[in-house]
C-alpha cells in the first residue's frame, strides 16, 4: 500500500496531514465473500505549548479523523507540565470516552504514568465503563555522525 503525510513544525507547534493508507483492499482475496475491505483514512493533528510561567507549561493537542462509512471523531487534549516533572492531562475523544492522565518525568530520557479512560458512549459503557493504562515511556539517545557530502549545485 502507499501513504502520504506532511507535517510542519516549529519549537512551540506542529500541524500535520496524513492518509497512511491511500489505496482500497479487500482483506481476504482467497474468499470470495468476504465483504471486509480496509479503506482509506484521514487525519488532521495539531497542537501548541504555551509557556504560562516558569514553572508551568500547557499543551493543547487535537487529532480529526475520517474515513467513508464512520462518523468523524476528533481528540481534544490539553496537558499540562509542572516544575518540568508532573504532567496532568485530560483529554476528549467524540463518540467514545473521556480520559484522565498523570505522569512523571522521573530523569531526561523516563517518564512514567497512569490514564484512566471513561467511556461515554452508553453501548461502549455497556461493555465495559473504563479502562486503566500504565506507560513507561524510554527515549533512546542514539549516538549522531556528522556526514559530509559535497555540494554541487
Amino acid at each position: 500500500n502507499v501513504g502520504f503525510g506532511i507535517m510542519i513544525h516549529r519549537e512551540n507547534f506542529y500541524i500535520s496531514l496524513a492518509s497512511p493508507l491511500m489505496l482500497r483492499q479487500r482483506m481476504n482475496r482467497d474468499n470470495p465473500v468476504s465483504l471486509a475491505v480496509l479503506k482509506q483514512h484521514y487525519y488532521a493533528l495539531g497542537g501548541y505549548v504555551f509557556e504560562v510561567s516558569e514553572k508551568v507549561i500547557l499543551k493543547p493537542n487535537f487529532m480529526f479523523k475520517a474515513v467513508s462509512g464512520a462518523p468523524a471523531q476528533i481528540d481534544l487534549n490539553i496537558n499540562a507540565l509542572f516544575n518540568k516533572f508532573l504532567w496532568l492531562g485530560l483529554s476528549y475523544r467524540s463518540l467514545s470516552s473521556l480520559d484522565l492522565l498523570i505522569q512523571f518525568q522521573l530523569a531526561p530520557n523516563l517518564q512514567l504514568g497512569y490514564a484512566y479512560d471513561l467511556n461515554v458512549n452508553k453501548e461502549l459503557a455497556a461493555i465495559n465503563n473504563a479502562t486503566h493504562e500504565i506507560m513507561v515511556q524510554y527515549v533512546f539517545e542514539l549516538p549522531r555522525k556528522k556526514v559530509e557530502t559535497p555540494r554541487y549545485f
